[in-house]
């Protein structure tokens, strides 16, 4: 067996807990002269490993000022990013549970069985996709 191989700790910076991240911030931010708030949201969200929503709101508890027409764009780019993450996963599922799918060949989504003459007979991808798809435009995808 080999040897198990040593991980770097992460920077002790990255591993702080908010009120020590704030500590820590309002030293760091003052080295932040003539940036904009976005790059020093970037920033502040590369040096201490937090998400954007944790970024904003530490920030503006330092003091900082945001425009909330970018404020307005943050929170649309991540709603889009957590719908388009839920689809992903949606789509895997669904992957998943037609490859799990007994039987299934370039013609039929689902293969009921066989008859005497040995023919298949079933559900055709065609017939799947119109039933996933009245599925789907029974039920809508949750916006939240």
């Amino acid at each position: 067996m080999g040897r198990k191989k040593s991980r770097k700790p992460l920077p002790r910076r990255k591993r702080f807990r908010k009120p020590a991240r704030l500590a820590s911030a309002r030293d760091w931010l003052r080295t932040q002269v003539g940036r904009t708030a976005r790059q020093i949201t970037a920033s502040y969200r590369k040096r201490y490993a937090v998400d954007w929503p944790a970024a904003i709101l530490e920030l503006k508890t330092l003091g900082v000022t945001f425009d909330e027409g970018w404020l307005a764009q943050i929170r649309k780019t991540l709603e889009n990013t957590r719908l388009a993450r839920a689809r992903a996963k949606a789509a895997r599922k669904r992957q998943a549970e037609l490859e799990a799918l007994a039987d299934s060949d370039e013609n039929f989504a689902f293969i009921a069985g066989y008859t005497p003459g040995g023919f298949p007979y079933g559900i055709t991808w065609e017939e799947a996709a119109e039933l996933e798809q009245k599925e789907q435009d029974q039920y809508p995808p949750d916006p939240f």
